[in-house]
């Protein structure tokens, strides 16, 4: 699942998803940040990323920010 956190330095979101690392003896999870998110809605790509995942952060980012419009609208 892509994850999206909010950087309050950079006053952005960071888009991060899910990785894991795995050989013989050794196992690592974690989330590895791909792309970031302006305020103004504008997207930068840190890794190369192809057409699919790409869709999936658009569409889930959409998701995202419609419930943090409902959010602010309750307050």
């Amino acid at each position: 699942m892509i994850k999206f956190d909010y950087n309050d330095v950079m006053n952005r979101w960071d888009v991060k998803i899910p990785f894991i690392l795995k050989t013989d003896e050794y196992k690592e999870e974690g989330y590895q940040h791909i792309a970031s998110i302006s305020e103004d809605s504008k997207i930068t790509l840190h890794k190369d990323v192809n057409l699919t995942l790409m869709k999936q952060i658009l569409l889930q980012w959409d998701e995202f920010s419609l419930e943090l419009t409902e959010e602010e609208e309750l307050i």
